[in-house]
């Protein structure tokens, strides 16, 4: 069994004891091509037993900050490069808005004056983050 770089590295960069601020918001839909499953064994601490279950490769979740910003985190859990196609919904509904693409942390750019709903296609590596930041304009 895999131990998780990409849990450990999230809780090891965490430079504050507060808990985060924030609404979940409803879920996105990955394009079915792009979101095959994979089967993972881990340890249940409490049954005291292994267990096997078949997740996405790419677990997804959405949430919308205190600023009014929503954030869409990608994780690809799978061993292979997945392709991803994601619509991201008006959660905002105020019009035009800016979506900044971050990979691992680093800025792909921003998309200044977008109308949502909006598509967002790339590719996500093996362990590896994708976050779309949504802000109105």
């Amino acid at each position: 069994m895999r131990a998780c770089p990409v849990a450990r590295k999230a809780h090891t960069d965490c430079d504050s004891q507060k808990p985060a601020a924030g609404r979940a918001r409803r879920s996105i839909r990955l394009s079915r091509a792009c979101a095959p499953t994979v089967t993972r064994k881990f340890w249940h601490r409490w049954l005291r037993q292994e267990l096997t279950i078949d997740v996405p490769s790419v677990l997804h979740s959405a949430w919308r900050a205190e600023d009014g910003s929503v954030g869409i985190i990608m994780v690809n859990v799978s061993e292979e490069v997945q392709d991803v196609a994601v619509t991201v919904p008006d959660y905002l509904g105020t019009g035009p808005c800016s979506v900044e693409v971050l990979r691992d942390g680093q800025s792909e750019g921003v998309r200044h004056g977008l109308t949502l709903p909006a598509e967002v296609r790339g590719t996500i590596g093996p362990d590896e983050i994708i976050l779309v930041i949504t802000r109105p304009k």
